[in-house]
């Protein structure tokens, strides 16, 4: 019994899909329909353990079919094309090199000739590398009651029907180190058992280590809070201010403070906190007259207080 024909080359479009074949079911132009799902076929390695392929194309998608030696069994889908004036093609007359890539899903990207690249995934979440910082706009052409050809833009609210919640993005190195920013927008980093998170802006760094130690260094200037709330300050050559915070942060930690390289110890500019308050603080008494007080520290009153302690 002989096999109906087919030609080499043939136009059908997809009737429906085979995904585990990464294959669709088409109808010819002629009507053919062949009884085996037709392999997309793949730009790129095909092998047992190697494969690079996209989405297939969506129902009613138009496309070049190839049936080597006229057998309906070797089917081949070699390309989709578009046989009608509207389309998804976001390029203008003059995007000659735009690359432009948009999923059922709503992902898209889009790099132009510039370089200029963005990513959006459905939920709105978006990468960009530009020189505007900002997520280009993009288009597709309908045909209006004219039956003419027009370009429209392409918003984001067209490509997803149902925005999804915030997704979460997840960056993990094999160091075991995790940088994550989750569903409400809190940013998380762990870092393994050796890692350092270290952050440099101008003449400051803050180095956080992996024991949790946090050291901040301006300048000659270095402030340390360990693992255990441990405060250390080392002002160098540099004048300590001592403010009514400070006062209230050593009484509740060990606080050491070291100027031009001599430790001073917490009794010490405590005490020198409490001789600036009797010698400069005043008040009036209930007899109206102004005197030195001769009463308890309040937290008002040290709050008034500023030591500058330099050598």
């Amino acid at each position: 019994m002989s096999r109906p024909f087919f030609p080499l080359l043939a136009i059908g479009t997809v009737v429906s899909h085979h995904p585990e074949r990464h294959a669709v079911y088409v109808m010819l132009r002629s009507g053919q329909m062949p009884g085996n799902p037709i392999p997309v076929a793949i730009d790129g390695p095909a092998d047992a353990v190697r494969v690079s392929y996209g989405e297939l194309p969506s129902k009613g998608t138009w496309g070049l079919i190839a049936f080597p030696n006229n057998d309906p069994r070797n089917g081949v889908w070699v390309c989709s094309y578009y046989s009608q004036n509207q389309d998804a093609i976001t390029n203008g007359p003059t995007d000659a090199f735009t690359s432009y890539k948009t999923e059922w899903s709503g992902y898209w990207e889009h790099r132009d000739s510039a370089g200029n690249d963005t990513k959006v995934y459905p939920d709105g979440t978006r990468i960009t590398c530009s020189a505007t910082g900002e997520a280009p706009t993009t288009y597709r052409h309908v045909v209006d009651g004219n039956n003419l050809r027009q370009r429209t833009e392409f918003a984001q609210a067209e490509r997803v029907s149902v925005t999804p919640p915030p997704f979460i993005l997840d960056v993990a190195h094999a160091s075991g180190t995790l940088l994550q920013v989750d569903s409400t927008g809190n940013v998380n980093v762990t870092g393994n058992a050796n890692a350092t998170l270290t952050l440099n802006f101008g003449a400051t760094t803050l180095v956080i280590n992996s024991d949790g130690d946090m050291v901040v260094t301006a300048g000659s200037t270095t402030f340390t809070i360990d693992k255990n709330g441990q405060i250390a300050l080392d002002a160098g050559a540099n004048p300590v201010n001592i403010t009514a915070s400070t006062v209230a942060m050593m009484v509740a930690s060990a606080l050491s403070v070291s100027a031009n390289g001599g430790a001073v110890s917490q009794a010490a500019v405590l005490a020198a906190a409490l001789v600036s308050w009797l010698t400069s603080h005043t008040h009036t008494g209930v007899n109206g007259t102004t005197s030195t007080p001769n009463q308890s520290l309040t937290t008002a009153d040290i709050a008034s207080t500023t030591v500058t302690m330099s050598g």
